[in-house]
């Protein structure tokens, strides 16, 4: 198998793969951002978990220096049905014990002061009816409505699996223009199969790099992998470089 420089290289060659629509989106999106509150808030999604999401916000995270940079907090959300929970495991963040909302927004206000601050939600689809519209409504607006921040960005990531939040009448933005953005999170265009032309330059890009075989074939890929699903792609090139995609190089993964 490969030395662990080429493993890194094989994963960032790896979730390099497509996505770059949903990519620009967020660079875009950020830099319109600058002039304005430097605040942003966006929602992943793709038919189920095997269709790259996690690949996508670990790409995003490493390459935009808005989001390298930054304190993460990470929350799986699964089970949640009222918002003081979610509340409570933020406080738990920068408190050592309960405390009200507003000691909250202060403590994230303070953190804003000297860096970039980064909420990643995942589990959405194993939340509670009513539970997002209050996540946006009561959780993410009282923070955006204080924030003042001047150099620093404040950002919200939505992760979702199963690809019905869009469909769930949760108040979103379909363009970064809009006047709701970014109290409202962004929804990016949905992550889908790899194509056969994505593939093959994904393959002539890692060929001439010496970071996978010439011999590894694009037909083979996309016949094992159900059409081009992304995870199953990930796995399938694993496996040609006798790797393994869930023990080995999904660890970088955020997760």
């Amino acid at each position: 198998s490969l030395g662990n420089n080429n493993n890194s290289q094989l994963f960032q060659s790896i979730i390099d793969i497509d996505f770059s629509e949903q990519e620009d989106t967020v660079r875009e999106a950020i830099k319109w951002q600058e002039l304005h509150k430097r605040t942003g808030a966006f929602l992943i999604h793709g038919y189920d978990e095997n269709f790259g999401q996690k690949a996508l916000l670990t790409r995003l995270l490493r390459k935009l220096p808005e989001l390298s940079n930054g304190r993460k907090i990470q929350r799986d959300l699964t089970g949640m049905s009222d918002i003081s929970e979610l509340w409570g495991k933020i406080s738990s963040e920068f408190f050592g014990s309960n405390t009200t909302n507003e000691q909250v927004i202060n403590a994230i206000l303070q953190c804003l002061e000297t860096q970039n601050l980064i909420f990643i939600f995942s589990g959405l689809h194993r939340t509670f009816t009513g539970f997002l519209p209050d996540l946006i409504e009561k959780f993410w607006w009282p923070i955006v409505e204080k924030a003042t921040h001047q150099k620093t960005y404040l950002l919200m990531f939505l992760v979702d699996d199963k690809g019905i939040v869009c469909k769930s009448g949760v108040s979103l933005a379909w363009k970064f223009e809009s006047s709701k953005y970014p109290k409202d999170p962004l929804c990016l265009p949905e992550t889908g199969k790899f194509s056969y032309y994505q593939l093959e330059t994904w393959k002539n890009n890692v060929v001439q790099n010496n970071i996978v075989p010439e011999s590894i074939s694009v037909d083979e890929l996309l016949q094992k992998s159900q059409g081009g699903v992304p995870e199953l792609v990930y796995r399938q090139i694993c496996d040609y470089c006798g790797l393994s995609w869930e023990g080995g190089l999904a660890k970088w993964l955020i997760q």
